[in-house]
C-alpha cells in the first residue's frame, strides 16, 4: 500500500510543470493579503480604544473618533495607542474637521491620554486650530486646550480656558 502512494505522488509530480508552481505560488500570495487585510480590519474593529470608546469620550468632553477618520496604525497585540487621521482638506463647504486623533493606551494601563487637532476654515490660506489633550490622572481626566490661527508666517496656539474651549466647541458643533 505505501508503495502504491508513493507510485500515485510520482505520477502527480511529473504531471505537474512550472505554469502549476506559478499559479500555486500566486495563489498563495493572494490569499496570504487577503488574511492580511481581515486581520487587521478585526483588530481595528475590535480595538477597545478606538470607536467603541466614544461613549467614554462624549461622558468625559473628549472629542469622538468621527466616521471621516481612518486609522493610521494598527496597535500591536490589541493595547497600544493609535493615530487616527482624517485626510480630506477644509474648504467653505466643510469648513471643521478633525485632522487626527492620537490615543495613548497600554496593556498594563489601559487608556492613558488622547490629542486631537481641529482645523477650522477661514479662507483658503488660512485656518484656526484647536488642540485638545485629555489625559487620566490617578481619579478623573484632566484636558488642556489650545487655540490659534495657522498660515504661512503665523502658527502660535495660545491657552484656553475651558469655558473659551467649551465655546468654541459650541460653535462649530464639535461632538
Amino acid at each position: 500500500m505505501f508503495v502504491a502512494i508513493i507510485n500515485e505522488l510520482a505520477d502527480i509530480m511529473k504531471k505537474i510543470d512550472i505554469k502549476h508552481i506559478i499559479w500555486i505560488f500566486i495563489i498563495m500570495m493572494i490569499l496570504y493579503d487577503v488574511y492580511g487585510y481581515i486581520d487587521e480590519y478585526l483588530i481595528i474593529k475590535n480595538y477597545q480604544y478606538g470607536e467603541k470608546y466614544n461613549n467614554f469620550r462624549r461622558k468625559n468632553g473628549i472629542p469622538i473618533i468621527d466616521k471621516n477618520m481612518e486609522p493610521f496604525k494598527v496597535p500591536e497585540d490589541n493595547f497600544w495607542g493609535m493615530i487616527w487621521i482624517n485626510e480630506e482638506k477644509t474648504s467653505e463647504q466643510k469648513p471643521l474637521i478633525n485632522k487626527m486623533k492620537i490615543i495613548e493606551a497600554s496593556k498594563e494601563n489601559g487608556w492613558k491620554s488622547e490629542s486631537d487637532n481641529f482645523i477650522y476654515y477661514i479662507n483658503d490660506s488660512t485656518d484656526y486650530v484647536l488642540q485638545t489633550d485629555s489625559k487620566k490622572t490617578e481619579n478623573k481626566i484632566i484636558s488642556e486646550y489650545k487655540f490659534g490661527k495657522t498660515n504661512s508666517v503665523n502658527n502660535e496656539l495660545k491657552e484656553l480656558t475651558k469655558t473659551e474651549y467649551d465655546s468654541i466647541k459650541f460653535i462649530w458643533k464639535i461632538e
